[in-house]
C-alpha cells in the first residue's frame, strides 16, 4: 500500500480509538539465564501486537470496498 511505518501506526491507533479493532501486546518469554529452578521464565519484553477486528458491519463493508478498489486499480495498471 506504500505507506510509511509511522502512518500505519497512526491508522491502527485511529481504528482502535473508533472501536474497530482491539490491540493486545505479545511478549517473548524465554528461559531465564543462570542457575534458576527448572521452569522459571522471565519476559524479555514486548515483541509484537495481536490485532483483532471487532464486529463492525460498516468497517467490514468499507474494507471490502477498499480491497475491490485496490484490485481494480492494480488490474488497470497491469493492462
Amino acid at each position: 500500500m506504500r505507506k510509511s511505518l509511522s502512518a500505519v501506526r497512526r491508522y491502527l491507533v485511529e481504528l482502535k480509538e473508533r472501536g474497530y479493532i482491539g490491540i493486545t501486546p505479545r511478549y517473548d518469554i524465554k528461559p531465564a539465564k543462570g542457575p534458576r529452578p527448572r521452569g522459571q521464565y522471565h519476559p524479555r519484553g514486548q515483541t509484537s501486537n495481536n490485532y483483532t477486528i471487532l464486529d463492525q458491519p460498516d468497517l467490514i463493508a468499507r474494507a471490502r470496498q477498499i480491497v475491490q478498489d485496490w484490485e481494480a486499480r492494480r488490474k488497470k495498471q497491469e493492462g
